[in-house]
């Protein structure tokens, strides 16, 4: 049993933002639909202009919708062959000789299509990791680890030294 007083939680200093499509009858671009980890030191330029709240975890919370063009290839579906109807016990070449070569596939060429998508944006900022490092200290763990230095927004240590 580890004692509580040697305890740390793992605190990130990187949030998620996830690109999902918003209307399930429209064909989204290929690079439309993704997700990725945003850096809280990055989050001011993805947050401009845009209603941020807090959600009840304490992170930052905002959300957008944008219609997204861009071209969609969809691969060729491949060839439906029934089974023989009899066993096939030889296949001969092509005729005057030589070897079977492999069927060709072509991709067809891209088309330009057009979505909506939906955009959900989490990340902890200096408030939400003081949060969690006071709930530590409060429950007598030795405190918090940031998980990523390097990720961190400038004003976290000043915030967690007050």
């Amino acid at each position: 049993m580890v004692p509580v007083s040697k305890l740390q939680v793992g605190v990130p200093a990187y949030g998620r933002h996830w690109v999902t499509k918003k209307n399930s009858n429209e064909t989204c671009p290929d690079a439309a639909i993704y997700r990725e980890s945003v850096l809280m030191k990055n989050i001011g330029a993805l947050a401009a202009g845009r209603t941020v709240t807090r959600h009840s975890s304490g992170e930052l919370t905002f959300s957008w919708t944008q219609s997204v063009t861009g071209p969609r290839s969809k691969p060729v579906a491949p060839p439906v062959v029934p089974p023989a109807p009899f066993p096939v016990t030889a296949v001969n070449g092509p005729a005057g000789g030589g070897s079977l070569q492999p069927a060709l596939r072509l991709t067809p060429p891209s088309s330009q299509v057009t979505c909506t998508v939906q955009h959900t944006v989490f990340v902890p900022d200096a408030f939400s990791v003081d949060q969690r490092s006071d709930t530590a200290q409060a429950a007598g763990w030795r405190g918090i680890i940031l998980w990523a230095f390097g990720y961190e927004s400038s004003d976290l240590y000043q915030v967690l030294a007050s």
